[in-house]
């Protein structure tokens, strides 16, 4: 008998499934699966954590909440040893969120922790199908805290990222200055957008590959030795 040749899936069939393969964020729960709506990812050199801890953290967790239903669950490493291997716990939490939000320094793309979490959503965003001409956006959410000129080419050609530089204050003054109310409407319009990604995201799936630390930094450092 003549075996009957099985037609591959149009263009439009594949984009109309990952539709599909979406969860509806309305009563404000996390969908089965997830356990975080965003994970914040950085390289713990100079006054970033402080930065985080002091001013970001906070004021986005707030926008968010006010926004949401409940409370929005952000995870932030603190704890870890940068010294250390990359340990499950935070592969797993990365896994396990629904958003990425990368804080970007020259010293992110020499960490070798930061660069396996980038890579890591980057992978599952591919996999999805997202930021392509039909669907740009993703679930990668780049600040750009300090420089940007030596970053990886991939990196200055992703769309839809913020420019930190003149918020870049770690210090509790910068909450009685001015430019602290520009900071804060910075971070009020980033949460709205979050929030709106966050009614259409992805079903988990367990299967989503997790990318392990390289031995050395995939980027070297564009600064000229002296």
């Amino acid at each position: 008998m003549e075996q009957k040749k099985t037609k591959k899936p149009t263009k439009k069939a594949r984009k109309d499934s990952r539709i599909r393969n979406v969860h509806e964020i309305r009563n404000g729960t996390l969908p089965q699966g997830y356990e975080h709506y965003i994970f914040v990812s950085y390289s713990r050199s100079g006054n970033i954590p402080e930065w985080l801890q002091n001013h970001f953290v906070p004021v986005l967790r707030k926008c968010m909440a006010t926004l949401m239903p409940d409370e929005p669950a952000l995870f932030v490493d603190e704890e870890i040893d940068p010294g250390s291997d990359w340990p499950d716990t935070l592969a797993n939490a990365l896994h396990k969120s629904c958003c990425m939000v990368a804080i970007w320094t020259p010293r992110y793309f020499r960490s070798k922790w930061c660069i396996a979490e980038w890579k890591t959503m980057m992978h599952r965003e591919k996999q999805l199908g997202l930021r392509t001409s039909d669907n740009p956006k993703g679930i990668v959410y780049p600040i750009i805290y300090a420089d940007g000129t030596s970053f990886p080419d991939e990196a200055k050609r992703t769309q839809y990222r913020r420019d930190f530089k003149q918020f870049a204050y770690p210090y509790e003054v910068f909450k009685h200055s001015e430019r602290y109310l520009h900071f804060h409407d910075q971070v009020s319009n980033m949460a709205e957008e979050l929030v709106e990604r966050m009614k259409t995201v992805p079903k988990w799936d367990s299967s989503w590959e997790s990318v392990r630390p390289d031995t050395e930094p995939p980027f070297p450092p564009k600064f000229r030795r002296l």
